[in-house]
């Protein structure tokens, strides 16, 4: 089974359903499936990369897909495919880094730095 055809096979319910990857949100362009990649797949959840090749913007879209329905979760995105891939494979940050960051940032004064002339 080639790429091409396992894309549709995976977008073509959620275009007859929703109506997203049929067109860009900003310019309205269509999209074809050459503008639609899948940044991941785990079970039956997506991550897709959808770059308009218009006006280059680009959506970043999550798709679940269960026997009781779907879930959809998109956002506009200047990420390209590759950064997207990227973003996906790093590990999530969690609450005690983001802790460390603000007390790190927190302790730093500027002010230190403005009286050094």
């Amino acid at each position: 089974m080639t790429e091409k055809s396992e894309l549709s096979q995976i977008i073509e319910p959620l275009r007859s359903q929703f109506m997203i990857m049929k067109e860009c949100l900003v310019c309205k362009s269509k999209l074809t499936d050459k503008n639609i990649k899948i940044v991941s797949e785990e079970n039956s959840s997506y991550m897709f990369h959808l770059q308009c090749h218009k006006c280059d913007n680009a959506l970043v879209l999550l798709a679940s897909i269960n026997e009781i329905g779907v879930g959809i979760v998109g956002m506009m995105s200047d990420l390209t495919f590759e950064d997207a891939k990227k973003m996906h494979k790093k590990e999530v940050i969690d609450e005690d880094f983001l802790l460390d960051a603000y007390q790190t940032l927190y302790k730093i004064s500027f002010n230190k730095y403005l009286n050094l002339k």
